[in-house]
């Protein structure tokens, strides 16, 4: 092989490194660069859209990655099934609280996106974050709702309407 080309090979070569490096260095900084909010909200409208527990992966930590790789192949989609089935719809985030690695999301549903299908509903959520090799991952959501029948009780439980 001639000096010239392989010079110009090799000049190629290192110019495609450089440039995959930097592709691979502006994603990590991108991930690493999220707030727990922004890393909430793409988990969020990916789990929305997601066919298979696979789809979200990337989003959540370690810890229950190893849960869903532990749970048998053929539960799997059962248990993605519960999970899709009780995710609430659109999200307003309430709060944020980083302490170091760790970050709390207080949320309510937003019903100025997604109406109440019983209007005596009312609920709020609570998501922890991790921050795992740089980048904030979903550790645990969990969701709380309360609906109510009826309006308030008595101020004198024992009090019998009066006859007329």
């Amino acid at each position: 092989m001639n000096r010239n080309r392989f010079l110009k090979e090799l000049s190629t070569a290192l110019f495609l490194s450089a440039v995959g490096m930097g592709f691979h260095s502006s994603a990590a900084f991108a991930a690493e660069s999220q707030t727990p909010k922004e890393t909430y909200n793409k988990y969020h409208a990916a789990m929305l859209a997601a066919n298979k527990i696979e789809d979200v992966q990337q989003y959540l930590c370690k810890r229950v990655n190893k849960e869903i790789n532990d749970t048998p192949g053929m539960m799997r989609p059962m248990m993605f099934g519960f999970l899709k089935a009780v995710m609430t719809g659109p999200v307003k985030i309430e709060s944020e609280k980083v302490d170091g690695d760790s970050a709390t999301l207080n949320l309510l549903p937003d019903y100025s996106k997604a109406p109440k299908a019983d209007p005596n509903e009312t609920g709020t959520g609570t998501v922890t974050l991790i921050k795992e090799d740089g980048s904030w991952k979903i550790d645990k959501e969990k969701w709380d709702f309360k609906s109510q029948i009826g309006g308030d009780a008595p101020a004198d439980k024992g009090a019998q309407p009066k006859a007329q």
